[in-house]
């Protein structure tokens, strides 16, 4: 039994990675979205590519992505927002387990699976999912906090 709760937060992750992943749409969805797979392949803000701010991070992250696999520039970007989003139900599995039992885990990770809107931004070309990605991180930053402990750090990252 304890083999299963070490390995929980895991199935978590990948079975939200695949759903994620399974319903992405094989095109950009937005004009957003086309910037940014646009932005992969040339970075310049004073050139629209991709509109402003740019969300440098996240399309550096997307470069990563397309350099260590076969993948074009949007499959990466779907795959690195498939896996913020496999973060957050992981972050939410774990902050339901703290705050309650393991019930209250699977049931919070349920809720982010199979929320209408978690899936949609979960597996489009988008930065929506990085803003639950935060909060759910300083939640359990908070969650975890200790006078004198270093969750702070933490927790400032994330924001």
């Amino acid at each position: 039994m304890n083999l299963i709760r070490r390995r929980a937060p895991a199935v978590v992750f990948a079975t939200t990675l695949a759903a994620r992943l399974a319903t992405a749409p094989r095109f950009a969805t937005e004009w957003d979205s086309a910037q940014l797979a646009l932005g992969v392949r040339h970075f310049d803000v004073r050139q629209d590519s991709p509109n402003a701010p740019g969300y440098w991070l996240f399309v550096m992250a997307g470069r990563v992505v397309r350099a260590l696999s076969p993948f074009g520039a949007h499959a990466s970007l779907v795959i690195v927002v498939a896996s913020a989003s496999a973060a957050t139900a992981t972050l939410l599995f774990l902050i339901g387990r703290r705050l309650g039992r393991d019930w209250l885990g699977w049931g919070a990770a349920l809720l982010w699976l199979t929320s209408p809107f978690a899936w949609f931004y979960g597996s489009i070309v988008n930065v929506k999912v990085f803003d639950s990605l935060a909060i759910a991180a300083v939640l359990l930053c908070a969650l975890r906090a200790r006078r004198g402990g270093s969750q702070h750090i933490v927790a400032a990252v994330a924001v």
